[in-house]
C-alpha cells in the first residue's frame, strides 16, 4: 500500500470518528431540549425527572470531554505526520480557523 493511502485511510477513520462525536453531541442536545418540553407537555411536576436532566446534562459533558480528546488526537497525528516519511502527503480540506470565514453563495434574500 502506498504512503499516500495509508495516510488517506487514516485520515477519513480520523474525520469519521469526529463526525460521529460532533453528530453525538448534536442528539444529546436535542434531548436534553425535550426533556423539559416533555415534562411540561404532559402536564407533570417541575420537580418530575431532576435525575434524567441530570444524566443527559452528565452525558454531554462527556461528549465535550470526548470532542477534546478527539482535538487533542487530531493534533497529535498533525505533529507526527510531519515528522515522518508522510510529511509531503497532502490530506484534509486546507487550514482551518476558529474564526468564523463568509463564503459566497448563489442565495439570496427575496422580498416578497
Amino acid at each position: 500500500m502506498k504512503r499516500s493511502e495509508v495516510a488517506t485511510d487514516l485520515a477519513q477513520q480520523l474525520f469519521a470518528a469526529e463526525a460521529a462525536v460532533e453528530q453525538a453531541f448534536l442528539q444529546l442536545g436535542a434531548l436534553a431540549q425535550a426533556l423539559p418540553e416533555a415534562r411540561s407537555r404532559s402536564g407533570m411536576a417541575a420537580t418530575v425527572g431532576q435525575k434524567a436532566f441530570e444524566a443527559v446534562l452528565q452525558s454531554m459533558d462527556g461528549q465535550v470531554q470526548s470532542r477534546r480528546a478527539m482535538i487533542a488526537l487530531h493534533e497529535e497525528l498533525a505533529r507526527l505526520k510531519e515528522q515522518s516519511p508522510y510529511r509531503s502527503v497532502a490530506i484534509g480540506g486546507g487550514e482551518k480557523t476558529e474564526e468564523w470565514v463568509p463564503r459566497e453563495t448563489r442565495l439570496a434574500v427575496v422580498a416578497g
